[in-house]
């Protein structure tokens, strides 16, 4: 049987992710749905005086209305940090219909969560100046829902990380990037983006991120 490692790399296009729900939720706490759930309430009586509704009437508006909010925050976000795609042949990576040179990309932050059913994390990859640059695509790493990047994608992904020139942003303020740590806690250099794919951490502390 051919294990992970004795796999050959793909050839073509090679897509990290084919679910786009989940990773809207990276980020979400209990408070947040708690304070979403408190807000209905408020807004079925809002609902049920001003638009003169009944009250099952205004329980299904305001239904209605907080289902909309997870959705247009989906397509925000998948809009902003579209699906991570690289063609390890051609040392090339899309987003969206944009496909560039994985040279090209030279940043790379970490997003995270911490919670009691485990750590979730997704990392950012984006080409051009300041922390976030203008061609962007995001992966998630782990999460307790939908568990880690497997072992092949996370071996592919290395392998593009590899490729590109990802360092700590420097602005004009801080030429020399000796604050860069500070001044960007949550952006990552090249190899620590390796190493995060490799050695996936446990703990929301083992990120190599400024906390």
């Amino acid at each position: 049987m051919v294990t992970d490692d004795e796999r050959e790399l793909p050839h073509g296009w090679f897509t990290f992710e084919e679910h786009l729900w989940h990773r809207v939720w990276v980020g979400v706490t209990r408070f947040t749905v708690l304070l979403s759930l408190a807000q209905a309430a408020g807004f079925i009586s809002v609902f049920r005086n001003f638009f003169d509704l009944s009250s099952l009437n205004s329980i299904a508006a305001v239904v209605a209305l907080v289902a909309a909010v997870p959705v247009a925050t989906m397509f925000v976000t998948n809009a902003r940090w579209p699906l991570l795609e690289v063609n390890l042949d051609t040392s090339a990576l899309r987003s969206n219909e944009t496909v560039i040179p994985l040279a090209e990309i030279n940043r790379a932050q970490v997003k995270a969560r911490p919670s009691k059913k485990g750590l979730a994390y997704q990392l950012r990859l984006s080409a051009g100046a300041g922390r976030t640059g203008t061609v962007r695509a995001q992966v998630t790493l782990g999460d307790p829902r939908t568990g880690r990047l497997d072992a092949y994608s996370s071996r592919i992904l290395a392998e593009a990380l590899g490729r590109t020139t990802i360092e700590l942003p420097v602005g004009p303020g801080d030429p020399n990037g000796r604050f860069a740590r500070l001044n960007h806690p949550t952006n990552i250099t090249r190899d620590e983006a390796v190493a995060l794919v490799k050695y996936p951490p446990t703990r929301y502390k083992d990120l190599p991120i400024v906390t």
